[in-house]
Parts: structure tokens; C-alpha cells; sequence
């Protein structure tokens, strides 16, 4: 009886651990992404095709940062440029369902919100009371991030045009 035992015991730990291996060997992959900045928002917005999630709920993370050019204008309109190339950042979440008629693959776009305006002060305005306005952003790449949850499913970094 002690052997019987001690065989299923094995066999229903061999299987649990086949199950685990099996689900942690799935594999999420991003296809065809494209990245676009806007511009006249300077967001970022990236769409493609994400394969190998399975069901559920899941939030795609964009975040790029860039360089931004600024013009600053005084309180009579004049204009002068920005003398300090500020960093900015679009960043958002778009959050995604999918269903077993997804096939496996998951067809996306999520963006990013709009950088905020820097402060004179930090677009190198000649003075605090001018205002600083964004007029081009130069993006390198968007990083894409896939959650469950807390948990990161996927990320990528792709170059934004």
C-alpha cells in the first residue's frame, strides 16, 4: 500500500509541475508596432498586434521621453525661443479585455497623454513671467508595457516616427 502510495504522490507532483512549466513557457510577443507623436499634442501613440496573452484584463503602458523645443512669449507677444531643450514625457494606460475569439492575438492601440507645458524657468525663458509653449518634441523610443494586475506580462521598446 506504501508504494501505491508514494507512486500516485509522484505522479500528481510530476503532473503539477508539467502544468506550471507549460504556463510559464507561454510566450507574449508585440508585432508590427508602430509609434507616432502627434503634432499638435506631442502624445505618443503606438498600435500593433500582441499575441500569446491569454484571457483576462490587461492595461498596455506607453511612456516616451524626448527633447522638446519651446518658444517663450512675453506679455506683449513677442516671441524669443527657449534657450534650455526641456525633457518631456507622454505617458498613459489604455486598458485592453481579452476573449477566447481573440485567436491568440490581440490587435492594439494605446497612447500616451499630451507632455505638460514646462515652466519659463525651465524652457530658459528670460524671465518667470514669460510663458512657455511646446512647439516640436523629438521622441527616440516608447517603451510598451503589458500588466495583469501588478504583474508585467511583456515590454518592449520601439522607435517612434
Amino acid at each position: 500500500m506504501q508504494f501505491t502510495r508514494q507512486r500516485v504522490i509522484a505522479f500528481v507532483f510530476a503532473v503539477g509541475i508539467t502544468v506550471t512549466a507549460t504556463g510559464l513557457l507561454a510566450a507574449v510577443n508585440f508585432h508590427n508596432v508602430s509609434c507616432t507623436s502627434d503634432p499638435n499634442t506631442f502624445a505618443v501613440s503606438c498600435t500593433g498586434t500582441i499575441s500569446g496573452l491569454g484571457n483576462g484584463n490587461y492595461d498596455i503602458l506607453v511612456s516616451a521621453t524626448g527633447t522638446a523645443t519651446t518658444v517663450c512669449t512675453n506679455k506683449g507677444g513677442n516671441e524669443a525661443p527657449g534657450q534650455n531643450p526641456a525633457q518631456v514625457t507622454s505617458a498613459g494606460s489604455t486598458p485592453i479585455t481579452v476573449t477566447s475569439d481573440s485567436n491568440g492575438n490581440y490587435a492594439f492601440t494605446a497612447s500616451g497623454n499630451p507632455p505638460p507645458q514646462p515652466t519659463a524657468r525651465q524652457a530658459g525663458c528670460p524671465g518667470n513671467n514669460w510663458t512657455a509653449t511646446i512647439t516640436a518634441v523629438d521622441y527616440t523610443n516608447a517603451t510598451l508595457t503589458i500588466k495583469q494586475g501588478n504583474r508585467t506580462v511583456a515590454s518592449g521598446t520601439f522607435p517612434v516616427q
